[in-house]
């Protein structure tokens, strides 16, 4: 699996932010901030995502230009 592909995981982000939730509800007890910054971290995994496939179509308009416009 690439780098590509870990990055633009929904699974992957879902365990990042469950993570960062349990210890931030571990450290402070305090739910509202874990659930505010699980939904920063997904919010952003969605945007690396979308970063990711928007390049990845990028390339692939560019392989298939054949030069003329």
């Amino acid at each position: 699996m690439s780098w590509k592909e870990k990055l633009t995981s929904r699974k992957l982000w879902l365990t990042v932010a469950n993570l960062v939730a349990m210890i931030i509800l571990n450290r402070t007890g305090n739910e509202d901030v874990a659930v505010q910054v699980s939904t920063i971290i997904m919010g952003a995994g969605g945007v690396i995502a979308y970063v990711f496939a928007q390049a990845w179509c990028d390339s692939k308009e560019v392989e298939n230009d054949d030069g003329w416009s």
